[in-house]
């Protein structure tokens, strides 16, 4: 999937037929994409067959506490109810017991097994994991949430994250940085940021289309904005009296204004099972294999995969195939595609033969030899014609002045198989404080030589894009300097589409 990944949650399906058939509406009329079902409340198993049907991602909304019974009896699971059977009716009581020890967790893991089970029995598989309340956060109880998912080949997990500044804010973020750290050691998935724990219930229109504009404000490419819609009146709710508004939510989800929003932030709408697996390579790995080089080369390369959104150029990058890094340099960028990719092969060039010759050594400390060639080159220096099937450029035209850099884009071009595509990173001239940064910044690097350049003249991002349209390919821009100390923007070039 192409472009930020915004998965949009309604949590409870199974709590009233009202409840159900608000996030179906949400679904079929709005930018609902995905819901957790509540498999022990009342409606879910009369409702199970249209979610289903729906087209929606389903995750399981895994449930210790709250209105509804476990799904197995007290006998079965006796530290998690009371004399009535009946869950803990809110978290704060549920995590003093367990830190009284007072919860087996035998219990929890046969509880929450079994709510798989009954998903699984209604036909429905699951895409990721979360719980009711966030009770997944608390570490003893996000562990064996984890576990179990595992053990059922559910590649997901919900990471709520909190936006607020009161201690129990603070304490969700620490809780979550923990969390996210044992899913990563586990290779489950997560949306990198999240909203809708502090709004949740409240969320209308208006606050709605802040929220998703605030979510498009991050550096993240992956987000979840969880919600909770119901069609009014709705006579079964009142058992649960959380004050949410339902009518409201559903009513936001179906506004124009809110789609709109996530169409300016350059959001694509979609589910847990469109996130990408986590990478084998992350900048810890890559980063390390420079562990014997000299310290000014490793402060460099860390603060170089720091401030540039190198993540996010290699996502636009294909899967396989022969790509071109020019201007490599240490080779950081070039390891990270081969990492991410095992069917790529990678084929570095750079003017400067000191970093060329770390970028080697790198790669022998990697073992990536056979799949990553660095190779040093000459100011004049042009790729073959159809050789590769990608060409990717990072912070490199800026360096070799405008007629140069127009003479490389042409080759660029030309360099192409069919079906290829060019990926210019530069510094963006937007916003213009961070434009002087990098200028002064980048004059610097020349003059002490850590940066190889014939002169510092950053290129308007106009003059970019006509000389790649100049070299007849349909161009897309992307500015990704939101989050990043430095402005950043993007061209990803193609040959135009021939339509018969």
């Amino acid at each position: 999937m192409s472009g930020r990944l915004l998965i949009v949650t309604a949590d409870d399906f199974g709590l009233t037929d009202g409840v159900c058939g608000g996030i179906l509406q949400a679904g079929e009329r709005g930018i609902v994409t995905s819901t957790s079902a509540l498999v022990n409340a009342p409606a879910f198993a009369r409702n199970a067959s249209a979610l289903r049907d729906s087209g929606l991602g389903v995750g399981a909304h895994l449930c210790l506490v709250g209105e509804d019974r476990p799904v197995l009896s007290a006998a079965e699971v006796p530290s998690l109810v009371d004399r009535s059977g009946r869950f803990d009716l809110s978290w704060r009581q549920f995590v003093r017991r367990t830190r009284a020890g007072r919860v087996d967790p035998s219990d929890v893991r046969r509880e929450l097994t079994a709510q798989l089970d009954v998903l699984s029995a209604a036909g429905l598989q699951p895409d990721h994991v979360d719980t009711h309340q966030h009770l997944h956060l608390w570490p003893a109880i996000g562990r064996i949430v984890m576990d179990v998912a595992c053990q059922r080949g559910i590649t997901a997990i919900r990471m709520t994250r909190s936006e607020g500044w009161a201690p129990i804010s603070a304490g969700v973020r620490v809780l979550a940085a923990a969390a996210a750290a044992r899913a990563d050691r586990l290779g489950l998935r997560y949306p990198e940021t999240f909203a809708g724990l502090e709004q949740a219930g409240s969320l209308h229109e208006d606050l709605m289309v802040d929220v998703v504009h605030r979510l498009s404000e991050t550096a993240e490419r992956t987000a979840e904005l969880a919600t909770h819609p119901g069609m009014d009146p709705d006579p079964d709710r009142g058992r649960y009296r959380w004050g949410y508004r339902w009518g409201a939510e559903l009513e936001a989800l179906c506004a124009p204004r809110v789609r709109a929003a996530a169409d300016a932030g350059q959001f694509v709408l979609g589910t847990f099972a469109d996130l990408r697996p986590v990478p084998e390579a992350t900048a810890r790995d890559v980063l390390a294999s420079y562990r014997g080089a000299a310290i000014r080369t490793r402060v460099h390369t860390r603060v170089r995969w720091r401030t540039a959104p190198l993540d996010r150029v290699e996502e636009l990058l294909p899967t396989d195939g022969d790509i071109l890094d020019v201007g490599c340099g240490h080779g950081v960028f070039s390891m990270y595609l081969a990492l991410r990719g095992a069917n790529r092969r990678v084929h570095g060039v750079d003017i400067d033969e000191a970093k060329v010759a770390i970028a080697r050594a790198a790669m022998r400390e990697a073992s990536l030899e056979d799949r990553v060639v660095v190779e040093s080159v000459g100011d004049r220096w042009l790729p073959s014609p159809g050789s590769v099937d990608a060409v990717v450029v990072t912070d490199v035209l800026y360096l070799v002045g405008e007629r140069r850099a127009s003479e490389l884009i042409g080759s660029f071009a030309r360099a192409l198989r069919p079906g290829g595509v060019v990926v210019i990173k530069e510094v963006d001239d937007q916003p213009r404080w961070k434009a002087r940064v990098s200028d002064a910044q980048e004059q610097v690097a020349t003059r002490a030589g850590l940066t190889a350049g014939a002169t510092v003249e950053f290129l308007s991002p106009r003059w970019i894009e006509r000389e790649l349209r100049s070299a007849g390919l349909d161009v897309t821009h992307v500015s990704l300097g939101r989050g990043y100390p430095l402005p950043h923007a993007v061209w990803v070039a193609r040959e135009p589409v021939v339509v018969e």
